[in-house]
């Protein structure tokens, strides 16, 4: 007849910690680089993480094959009122038909011309400032 483990058996045991039982992992190497090199790095590695893109270039001999970037977009709130400004703004008709009225010879009064050409600055410039916003970017 089998006896059960001692009440102190379970208390051993589970003293353990789960650490002691695994495999030891080799220590890491690390070292330090500037903000300018760290954003290189992750700029070279594309779509990979740092740490893949510099042990393929350790131990590989030859970069990786470049990807696009990671995920040029940040904000895409910020990205999707871009757009939404875009296909709501008439430019493309505005300038088209200042640019007709001025080879045509059509007259066209200054102050018209004047609203108009401020209007489509200021539509541009904002389509613009939300473009860079999305993409993360300062002016």
């Amino acid at each position: 007849m089998k006896h059960a483990p001692s009440l102190s058996h379970w208390f051993t045991r589970s003293g353990t910690s789960p650490a002691a039982s695994k495999k030891k992992r080799p220590s890491p190497i690390s070292i330090r680089v500037s903000e300018e090199e760290r954003e290189e790095l992750a700029r070279l590695a594309g779509n990979q993480s740092i740490n893949a893109y510099v042990r393929a270039r350790i131990f590989s001999g030859s970069p990786p094959p470049r990807t696009r970037g990671r995920a040029p977009v940040k904000d895409y709130e910020a990205l999707a009122r871009a757009l939404s400004l875009l296909g709501r703004s008439d430019l493309q008709t505005r300038l088209s038909s200042l640019l007709i009225a001025l080879q045509s010879n059509t007259i066209i009064s200054l102050d018209d011309l004047s609203r108009d050409v401020q209007e489509t600055q200021e539509a541009v410039h904002e389509i613009r400032d939300a473009i860079v916003k999305a993409l993360g970017l300062s002016v």
